[in-house]
């Protein structure tokens, strides 16, 4: 053998070696790809076969991924939009504007069954035996008009009284007293110009409809009342 001459050695070329670990190193970075973004399984399986058949040169049966059992995903659920209707509205405007009186237990605000119910009581509104509404209660009526007039409602305005008979001149029973009670306050919300004529009504009960037995002072009071019941028209 002459000298300087080597003996070629078996196996692969080194340039094959190299080749081979460029490949793998690709491979790595296309799988760190996309293992970091939101992978799309059809996408992944296409390029993870289009890779292993450029590797190998040989055509690769495609792989058969069991989607059964993936979660979909899932759209957050919207919150509920609750809208208030007319009258609750008119009642948590009430509730604001009267909540001082409301703490001082000279008006009650109550939403039932669709409708609205706003209560005050004799001794906040009148004088006793009488159907002449009390001047310092006037702002708080007006106030109760207001809001209630900026609303498309219907108003039936009842009158109630205990159980006590009356008998005067101007007044024949307490049907007569809780009828005009109901009366006042109707034309008064007539005259402040938030409420017009045709959406109201004034009844009168008497002692017929009690909150509580007549048994004590306190009931008795409880049950002289006016009560405003709001309706949508």
């Amino acid at each position: 053998m002459a000298i300087g001459q080597r003996k070629e050695e078996g196996g692969v070329p080194r340039w094959m070696v190299t080749f081979a670990d460029l490949m793998a190193l690709l491979l790595v970075f296309f799988i760190l790809l996309f293992s970091m973004s939101v992978v799309d399984i059809v996408r992944y399986q296409a390029v993870v076969e289009s890779i292993t058949t450029t590797l190998s040169g040989k055509p690769v049966a495609p792989t058969v991924i069991d989607l059964e059992g993936v979660p979909e995903p899932v759209e957050p659920d919207e919150p509920e939009v609750t809208m208030a209707t007319p009258i609750e509205e008119v009642m948590l405007a009430l509730q604001d504007e009267l909540s001082e009186e409301i703490n001082q237990g000279l008006v009650d605000v109550i939403e039932s069954a669709g409708q609205l119910l706003v209560r005050f009581e004799e001794k906040a509104a009148f004088p006793s035996g009488s159907a002449d509404l009390n001047t310092e209660f006037l702002p708080i009526l007006r106030r109760i008009a207001w809001v209630i007039g900026r609303k498309d409602s219907h108003l039936r305005i009842t009158g109630h009284t205990d159980d006590v008979p009356i008998r005067t001149e101007r007044f024949r029973s307490n049907w007569d007293l809780s009828t005009a009670r109901a009366v006042s306050v109707v034309h008064f919300f007539e005259a402040t110009g938030f409420i017009e004529p045709e959406r109201m009504v004034a009844q009168g009960h008497a002692e017929t409809l009690p909150l509580a037995p007549n048994d004590t002072p306190e009931n008795r009071a409880r049950n002289r009342r006016v009560d405003v019941i709001v309706t949508e028209r």
